[in-house]
């Protein structure tokens, strides 16, 4: 994807300090096994969160979960944490799926029809939305969509709460069966 001047990063950072109670009572565990758990833990949390903020990003944006995704990114950056991070910029409206020219404009889907807008194809090969600045032929300019990084950041505190409830109902089951599992592979 083509995007417009700069992006829009949105990280978020599983900690091992969360599980710290946890882990105080595991204390005679072998440290390779409670670091391959803690591991393995955040790595599935991660997925699922990253799931998460995908979907809740498509309903507020009204974009596709499947381009969203191919903007976000799930990381563990080792045993101690793991993060979400979701990088754009201004997407152009001629990207954002099905587009087709009508009587009145350019139909977007999702997005609806942008009146005195038409579809074009500039001489380096560039394709996109156009409005007309002024009643002259020329000069045009391209219409953009959303920024889905922009927009979690603008309603950051609702993607935080997805975050955390997401924390809260996965991290301590699954790093739990981490251990079981570990310890009934010994």
């Amino acid at each position: 994807m083509r995007y417009r001047q700069g992006f829009a990063m949105f990280t978020v950072n599983f900690d091992k300090r969360d599980l710290d109670d946890l882990m105080r009572g595991l204390g005679n565990l072998p440290g390779d096994i409670k670091g391959k758990a803690i591991a393995r833990a955040l790595k599935h949390t991660t997925a699922i969160a990253k799931t998460r903020v995908i979907q809740k990003s498509a309903a507020s944006t009204g974009m596709r979960q499947k381009d969203i995704r191919s903007i976000t990114v799930a990381v563990n950056t080792g045993a101690d944490t793991a993060s979400v991070i979701m990088r754009s910029g201004w997407i152009p409206l001629y990207q954002l799926g099905s587009v087709r020219q009508t009587r009145d404009g350019v139909s977007v889907r999702n997005w609806g029809t942008h009146q005195g807008t038409f579809l074009a194809t500039m001489a380096s090969g560039h394709a996109g939305v156009f409005k007309r600045s002024s009643a002259a032929r020329l000069p045009v300019r391209e219409l953009w969509g959303p920024n889905p990084a922009a927009d979690v950041q603008n309603h950051e505190d609702e993607f935080l709460d997805v975050l955390e409830s997401v924390a809260d109902e996965k991290l301590h089951p699954r790093l739990e069966h981490e251990i079981d599992r570990l310890l009934r592979s010994l």
